[in-house]
């Protein structure tokens, strides 16, 4: 998957080097979706509405969605069903 620069930054910086933590985001609203931890590799859950938190690490990754979802181009597909 294709990511900006300042994106790929922020997610080496907080789930590889682990020099930074990713910010305590949270959406007022259902985020829904299949996401995976970068650096767990296990399913993120969303704890509640609009927070999606990885539950072995225990970091935040809702400050990622937008640009996830939003900005970075991928393709679509039903995990799912796999």
């Amino acid at each position: 998957m294709w990511l900006s620069q300042r994106l790929s930054k922020r997610l080496l910086e907080c789930f590889e080097y682990k020099s930074t933590e990713p910010k305590e985001k949270h959406y007022s609203f259902l985020i829904g979706g299949v996401w995976f931890c970068p650096s767990c590799g296990i399913r993120a859950v969303e704890e509640e509405k609009g927070l999606i938190r990885c539950p072995q690490c225990r970091l935040n990754m809702t400050e990622f969605i937008y640009e996830l979802v939003e900005v970075s181009p991928h393709l679509k597909i039903d995990i799912e069903s796999r």
